[in-house]
Formats: structure tokens, sequence, C-alpha cells
């Protein structure tokens, strides 16, 4: 019965990672698909870029000083 249990749970663990490794590829094969698909980098630096923007555009505006004669 033990030898049966371990059987089926080293046959999940493989399967789970033939899976695994054929999301990976699959996924790979799409990104070279399309040329324009953005990379990891481009991504975060769209992240970043956008986090700036948020902050920049919650500060606080300052009128002019006006000039007086």
């Amino acid at each position: 019965m033990e030898s049966a249990t371990k059987h089926v749970m080293l046959a999940k663990v493989r399967l789970q990672k033939l899976a695994s490794s054929l999301a990976k590829l699959l996924w790979s094969s799409g990104t070279e698909a399309n040329p324009f698909a953005p990379t990891e980098k481009e991504l975060e630096q769209t992240r970043l870029m956008g986090m700036y923007l948020a902050q920049a555009n919650n500060q606080p505006t300052y009128a002019a000083p006006t000039r007086r004669a």
C-alpha cells in the first residue's frame, strides 16, 4: 500500500515538473512570435515611469509671483 502511494506521489511530481517546463517553453515561444511584445525590463521601466508621473502630478502647484507696478 505504501509503495503504491509513493509511486502516485512520484508520478504527480513528475507531471507537475513536466507541465511547468512545457508552460515555460510555450510562453517563451509565444513571445518570440511577437517581436513587439514588451520585455520584462520594459515593463519594469514603464511601471517606474508611471509611479514617477503619479507622484509628480500630485505635487501642489504654486502661483507665479505677480508683478506690481
